[in-house]
């Protein structure tokens, strides 16, 4: 019969190291995508980081702005399959928007052809965007309950990634 210790050691070499992980993640991106080493690696960064956005204070966005046919959908794609969490969409009301974030508890939402979005949809992005970034960020929406308006707070703290081919 084993012993603790050598139950723990066993347990200890079948879990990846956070080097490993970034080396796995990274792996991906090279057999799927053609990127420069620079952008693999930050792209990397950013998809590890989603998966451990709780244990940061705020945590950058990710601007993906290339031509037609280079593989933006492919990346988000990926990225939506190892980040846990994640939720990958080409278009967004603006109620869906607001309230996606804070119902899902998401770690990222990746928006594919944000330049298909509306004004309107725009002027709520913007205003995600500015406070979805950050620990404590909510947006503000008057609901209706039991006939009366009321304005609720909703959670917004998440990973955005935008890929549009407009800049």
């Amino acid at each position: 019969m084993e012993s603790i210790e050598e139950n723990l050691e066993k347990f200890k070499e079948e879990i990846p190291t956070l080097p490993e992980i970034y080396e796995q993640i990274n792996q991906l991106f090279t057999t799927y995508l053609d990127l420069p080493e620079e952008e693999k690696k930050i792209l990397s960064l950013w998809a590890f980081a989603m998966n451990l956005k709780n244990a940061f204070p705020a945590v950058p966005y990710l601007f993906i702005n290339a031509s037609k046919g280079s593989g933006k959908s492919r990346l988000l794609k990926i990225l939506e399959k190892i980040i846990p969490k994640s939720v990958l969409t080409p278009n967004l009301t603006e109620a869906s928007l607001k309230r996606l974030p804070s119902q899902e508890n998401l770690n990222a939402l990746l928006i594919d052809e944000a330049e298909n979005m509306s004004r309107k949809e725009k002027s709520t992005l913007k205003e995600l965007l500015n406070q979805a970034y950050k620990q404590g960020g909510q947006v503000l929406m008057v609901e209706e309950i039991d006939g009366k308006k009321v304005v609720k707070k909703f959670p917004v703290f998440l990973g955005i990634a935008l890929a549009n081919i407009w800049g």
